[in-house]
């Protein structure tokens, strides 16, 4: 009977283990597309940079960027600086749970072990006991 408890203990672990590992598999499908967006708003960011700096060129090759920066920026409304955008993906995050998820999962993971590992050392005890 103490056996099939020390079992079901050790299995219950194991199945926390494993469940912190698919937490760990979202987190990492959570950064990647964090990742991404980033990318992704720097990429057409240096995109509407090169084909503005083509088309003044192709006007007149002695204006001077730096007045024409603003010029930029109107012509696309959703442009934004770094801190911006961070400060959005900060938000993001935070209203998925991210850093909730983290230490959830890290939790997870220690009582899944600490369970799974628990009863060898408790067979190991009773054995050694009865010798």
């Amino acid at each position: 009977m103490k056996e099939n408890y020390l079992n079901r203990i050790e299995g219950i672990g194991l199945l926390l283990i494993i469940f912190s590992f698919l937490l760990q598999i979202e987190e990492n499908n959570i950064q990647s597309t964090v990742n991404e967006a980033q990318f992704y708003q720097t990429q057409e960011k240096l995109d509407k940079i090169w084909n503005m700096l083509g088309k003044l060129y192709k006007q007149d090759s002695t204006i001077d960027i730096n007045e024409k920066y603003e010029e930029l920026i109107e012509i696309d409304k959703n442009w934004k600086t770094y801190s911006e955008n961070k400060k959005e993906l900060d938000k993001w995050e935070e209203d998925v749970w991210y850093g909730k998820i983290l230490s959830f999962r890290i939790w997870i993971f220690i009582l899944g072990a600490v369970l799974a590992a628990c009863p060898k050392f408790i067979n190991k005890n009773e054995n050694t006991n009865n010798n």
